[in-house]
């Protein structure tokens, strides 16, 4: 594929892709994480936190690397085709907007201390 030998395609291709959805799994995993530090934030101090918002909005980096692994691995393509690249970049544009607001209200309830 693309004037490559085997090595190099599994070097410069698969590997990569496989780099780009742990990264995105990890991703997502610590905002969940940071979603539940929320939540227990407002348990303790009964402060509306928004840690749902912070748990669902992420959801459009997974939906990305969904999109991602599906072009990659089960389509066997190098890079993501225009309809796919137009649907996983907008649903990660729109969680990464999504999720900057759940954070910076989050951090707006921690800079104040619980007051």
């Amino acid at each position: 594929m693309f004037g490559l030998n085997s090595f190099e395609e599994l070097l410069y291709i698969k590997i990569s892709n496989y780099f780009l959805i742990g990264g995105i799994f990890l991703l997502w995993i610590g905002f969940l994480l940071l979603g539940n530090i929320a939540r227990k934030f407002e348990i303790v101090l009964r402060i509306p936190t928004r840690w749902f918002f912070i748990m669902i909005a992420p959801t459009g980096i997974f939906v990305y690397g969904i999109i991602a692994l599906y072009s990659s691995i089960f389509r066997q393509m190098v890079k993501m085709n225009i309809n796919q690249s137009f649907i996983a970049y907008f649903f990660f544009l729109l969680s990464g907007l999504l999720t900057f607001l759940g954070v910076l209200q989050f951090w707006g309830v921690i800079k104040r201390g619980g007051k």
